[in-house]
């Protein structure tokens, strides 16, 4: 059996494909898809050629997708799965074979989160736009710090998603009523088949009433504010809130073995999502594989945070943009496993991250394991290795 995880170079953001399945019958789940259109074009789109290319039968047959996850709305998740979108649009409006068959796709919009429909009509006009206006537009209009006005563009690119899934007749968050988020009390699980189970543990029913409470604040208060202040409180809105705290958190379970899958999502928010599905036990977790939340960003984790949460891998999806990953974060796993083997996986070679783990190494017992440059992607095969003709081709850029 395969269960096998792939963190392709996606840049500063996140692209990850889930094998599993029998290896002579190998099925796939993608999670993210990097930012822009600069992950698709420069490895995403062959990496999924090459692995259509190994199972198909005919060239003409789609590579079937069982799922296709945005894990929450941001620029480098969600862009590159926008341009796969656009190849599969295309093909639709030429009338050539569709190269992707996505049986299901789990993505919550910006309306499901903060429940009203008049959500992005509301961002136009915080800006001063009409609401037509693009995202560009609105966000360049946002004042604020941090993300904010990033936010706001991947909100309108959140609705392109949902418009082209229509359009393709996707089958949209089936079974949730709503967006994907866990059970009021316990994790929800959907059994993929071929025996994988992938376990919602996040968000909550809580944060997404907390959200939907916030965004009606800063709506209420409108009348109140002169626009300049409104502006600001919609993008500090979307910038402390939208984005990471309405990660979709989940556990992929299969042959024994686990990978928890956080997005951005903040430390205690995952914290307390392993605790009320009742996956802590006195106050510890163990997985196989962790993909670090927030491309290793120190303000998203603590050092009692990877005490509560261990693995035998930590995948880091990062670049060096905004600092990621951390070398503080590095220092608080460090510190937080003491003499425990583990190992680090890194989809880039960023030079203050390396040094520093460089060093640690001398007195501790963790290996790390750097995405060669002429490959597109870092793997952790957790079961049998994938068959030869689905392995990753070189690279010459």
């Amino acid at each position: 059996m395969l269960f096998t995880l792939e963190a392709l170079d996606a840049r500063q953001g996140d692209a990850l494909l889930l094998h599993f399945g029998e290896t002579r019958q190998p099925r796939l789940v993608l999670i993210d898809g990097g930012p822009g259109s600069s992950t698709w074009n420069e490895r995403l789109r062959a990496r999924l050629a090459k692995i259509r290319s190994a199972v198909t039968p005919s060239p003409a047959d789609a590579l079937v997708l069982d799922l296709l996850m945005v894990s929450h709305i941001d620029d480098d998740h969600i862009g590159g799965v926008l341009a796969m979108t656009r190849v599969m649009q295309e093909a639709r409006e030429e009338q050539t074979p569709a190269p992707f068959d996505i049986l299901g796709l789990w993505h919550n919009a910006f309306e499901d989160l903060v429940g009203d429909p008049a959500a992005p009509a509301a961002l136009a006009a915080a800006a001063g736009r009409p609401a037509s206006a693009s995202s560009a537009s609105i966000a360049a209009g946002l004042s604020g710090t941090g993300k904010g006005a990033a936010v706001v563009a991947s909100i309108d690119q959140g609705r392109r998603l949902r418009d082209d899934a229509r359009a393709l007749a996707l089958r949209v968050n089936a079974g949730f009523r709503g967006p994907v988020r866990r059970l009021t009390r316990g994790p929800r699980t959907i059994d993929m088949g071929a025996g994988l189970e992938i376990q919602v543990i996040g968000p909550s029913n809580r944060r997404l009433n907390e959200l939907q409470a916030e965004w009606n604040e800063v709506l209420a208060k409108r009348p109140s504010v002169d626009p300049a202040t409104f502006r600001a409180r919609v993008a500090a809105f979307t910038d402390s809130s939208v984005a990471n705290l309405a990660s979709i958190i989940v556990i992929a379970k299969a042959n024994g073995h686990t990978m928890l899958l956080t997005g951005d999502a903040r430390g205690d928010d995952i914290l307390e999502a392993l605790e009320e599905s009742d996956l802590l036990a006195g106050g510890r977790v163990h997985f196989d594989i962790f993909k670090v939340p927030h491309h290793g960003s120190e303000h998203n984790v603590t050092t009692a945070f990877f005490e509560a949460v261990t693995a035998d891998h930590y995948v880091i999806s990062a670049n060096g943009r905004h600092g990621n990953p951390d070398p503080a974060m590095l220092e608080m796993l460090v510190a937080a496993r003491g003499q425990a083997e583990y190992e680090i996986h890194l989809t880039n070679r960023v030079d203050d991250a390396v040094s520093l783990l460089s060093a640690r190494k001398r007195s501790h017992r963790f290996a790390t394991d750097i995405r060669r440059r002429d490959l597109p992607s870092v793997r952790i095969e957790l079961d049998e290795p994938l068959p030869r003709g689905m392995l990753p081709s070189r690279i010459t850029s």
